[in-house]
């Protein structure tokens, strides 16, 4: 393990940074990149969108990633304990919350998990536990209410909590347990009824930020890791979907 060499902030960086950011990100990474190239003139910052597990077996694999942004601390905290990461980058900004959505005429989710015992509910969209923090969650959320003893063989799998999201978008099934952040991103035409699973269902979504061994050379990991902290960043997490930690060290970047 290592620690975090200082950037240097007047230095630009010939190739855009590469962040790794889980999928329920999508709507606010464009956000978040613009901000950045804003605040730092001269840096450009790209993403690519996954699951935060298998993200992660790309880290492991090489995958040229400079910035890695989970929905699940475990992960950042594994890459920083096998040498992958590095150990003073690791940063909560975020966390992740948990609905439970339709787009189908007829069905109210507002009734909370009951309607799951609803014979008309046949499909239920999870992402998937082994890799994708958001199915972890749902797995967790229905064991705990003792339903995934009904469920277990029913569930539909998503890659991602984007693919799920995007199947209850579609009417493809009735319902899905997904983030908060996709159903409330400020984007038009967006569909459907929601209500938000309690949070003591489920561990915590801790959304984790760790600069990678090969972000630890770009001027900009580590001004992309502070500006999550920053009060421009908080402000667009919050607007799309997520909650912030009000606790601990928070920065302030120029206008």
């Amino acid at each position: 393990m290592g620690c975090l060499r200082a950037a240097e902030p007047s230095i630009a960086s010939s190739r855009p940074l590469r962040v790794a950011a889980a999928s329920d990100l999508t709507f606010v990474m464009p956000e978040l990149n613009r901000l950045f190239a804003t605040v730092h003139p001269g840096q450009t910052a790209e993403t690519i969108l996954g699951a935060s597990g298998t993200l992660v077996a790309q880290i492991r694999k090489g995958a040229p990633f400079d910035v890695f942004l989970s929905a699940d601390r475990r992960y950042p905290e594994a890459l920083v304990a096998d040498g992958l990461a590095v150990s003073n980058s690791l940063t909560h900004y975020a966390n992740g919350r948990v609905v439970l959505w339709t787009t189908r005429a007829g069905l109210d989710p507002r009734e909370g998990l009951s309607i799951l015992q609803d014979p008309v509910v046949r499909r239920l969209a999870i992402a998937n536990p082994l890799h994708a923090p958001y199915g972890r969650a749902a797995r967790e959320i229905l064991g705990r209410a003792d339903l995934w003893g009904s469920w277990s063989n029913r569930v539909v799998l998503g890659e991602t909590v984007a693919q799920t999201a995007q199947w209850v978008e579609l009417g493809t099934v009735d319902l899905g347990l997904v983030s908060r952040s996709w159903v409330t991103a400020p984007r038009a035409g967006q569909p459907g009824r929601w209500w938000e699973v309690p949070a003591d269902l489920h561990d915590p979504l801790d959304q984790v930020a760790v600069v990678t061994r090969r972000g630890e050379s770009h001027p900009g990991a580590e001004l992309y890791r502070n500006l999550l902290r920053s009060q421009a960043a908080i402000g667009l997490l919050e607007r799309f979907g997520f909650d912030v930690p009000r606790g601990g060290p928070k920065t302030t970047v120029p206008r």
